[in-house]
């Protein structure tokens, strides 16, 4: 039971007003959007819809890591068969990246020639993302010899990566203590990118933007193709397909093509015109290249399926790029902005920054008291689906109305 635990750890996934960073929630549905994106500035035209592919990315990650655990308690045929669909969850965070890249960097661009750029863009994310990081993350250090038994003596070590943000490195070598701990790998991607971004935003002029954004997408695929000829180890102790999946020089690319969006939706409406007949496009091509990539081998990123973790995150860069395309650029009555519009879909993501650092602890603690109970049956799998998602639910909730919005009031000082 532990080892498959252990096992599933890969999956823990990751802010920013979209991608989970920057994710919240706020009584009123205007006032919660304009926090969600981060923004001091929030553009008049915000496309809302954003919220809704947040939503649905979310969603992914959570049915991915309940179902594969609530899989433990039944062999009944019909429910592993429709478990199965949420294999693939794990692309959840990629969405996030694009998504983070392209609100993120336009709200760089937005606030360039304002007083104080630098001071109020990192007041303003450390007020959305460092207080419930550092709360859930140092709580969960300080206990996890309690809550987790198993993750062994050499915990207090990885403390440094986790408070300073480089717990990706962790997972590459597979030394995250805990998988209570696993999905902040992403958060850490991240940080480590809006470290010097602003700093780039500001100091390079809108083309060089353009093309070093370009380059680093380029860069990262050129550079997992020919790492991939060793198919080994890299130096001997290092896992390609670890090193891919985590690793910050491959995992920039999400967060760059975001920003090359921005950056052309910025320029000119020109350039909106232009991308528009082209997002379905790439939207169906990406998608269908990308569904063929898993084929090859496991669905899973971490894995010997080398097309899927060569070329997958490009692809899932691309289908997330297209989508955001498709939301801000088509008939605000076509059906791709009717269905991320939708109530449910904005509910999720915009309290998905807490989900995603709730669900982990509470899934992982569930599992461990049901287990217990030696009970196996299709109604302990459909319990604990139904406690998990109510539960993470709950909590996030909890989390913005108790904690995270009384915070984020100080915002209005960087402004």
């Amino acid at each position: 039971m532990g080892a498959k635990i252990k096992h599933l750890g890969f999956v823990q996934q990751k802010q920013s007003r979209n991608h989970l960073s920057s994710v919240s929630g706020t009584p009123k549905r205007q006032s919660l959007s304009k926090i969600n994106s981060m923004s001091t500035p929030v553009a008049s035209d915000r496309i809302a819809e954003l919220d809704g592919i947040r939503g649905l990315a979310i969603l992914m990650v959570l049915s991915l890591h309940i179902c594969k655990r609530a899989e433990y308690f039944t062999d009944n045929e019909l429910f592993l068969r429709l478990s199965s669909l949420t294999r693939l969850g794990w692309a959840g965070v990629d969405i996030f990246f694009v998504l983070s890249g392209f609100l993120i960097t336009g709200i760089l661009l937005r606030t360039l020639h304002r007083p104080n750029y630098f001071k109020n863009f990192y007041a303003r994310r450390i007020l959305r993302i460092f207080p419930l990081y550092y709360l859930l993350v140092g709580g969960l250090l300080i206990f996890l010899p309690v809550l987790d038994p198993k993750s062994g003596p050499d915990a207090p070590q990885t403390w440094p990566y986790f408070l300073l943000y480089q717990q990706n490195w962790l997972s590459v070598f597979d030394k995250i203590p805990s998988t209570f701990l696993i999905p902040t790998w992403s958060l850490a991607i991240e940080e480590q990118f809006y470290l010097l971004w602003p700093a780039v935003v500001f100091f390079l002029k809108r083309r060089a933007l353009a093309i070093t954004s370009a380059g680093i997408v380029i860069f990262s695929l050129l550079f997992r193709i020919v790492l991939i000829q060793f198919r080994t180890p890299l130096l001997g102790i290092i896992s390609l397909p670890n090193l891919f999946y985590y690793g910050s020089v491959t995992r920039f690319e999400g967060l760059a093509l975001g920003a090359l969006l921005a950056i052309a939706f910025e320029s000119s409406d020109d350039w909106k015109k232009r991308l528009a007949p082209w997002a379905w496009p790439v939207l169906l091509i990406s998608f269908g290249l990308f569904l063929a990539s898993a084929q090859a081998g496991m669905s899973t990123p971490v894995s010997t399926n080398f097309p899927l973790s060569i070329f997958g995150y490009t692809l899932l860069a691309l289908i997330a790029g297209a989508l955001i395309v498709l939301v801000a650029t088509g008939p605000a009555e076509s059906w791709p902005r009717r269905i991320f519009r939708h109530p449910i879909l904005a509910f999720f993501g915009n309290y998905s920054y807490a989900m995603y650092l709730i669900h982990m602890p509470l899934v992982s603690i569930l599992l461990e008291m049901m287990w217990r109970t030696g009970r196996r049956n299709l109604l302990m799998a459909l319990a604990f689906l139904a406690l998990s998602f109510t539960g993470t639910v709950l909590l996030s909730v909890l989390s913005w109305h108790l904690f995270e919005k009384h915070l984020l009031k100080l915002k209005h000082y960087f402004e």
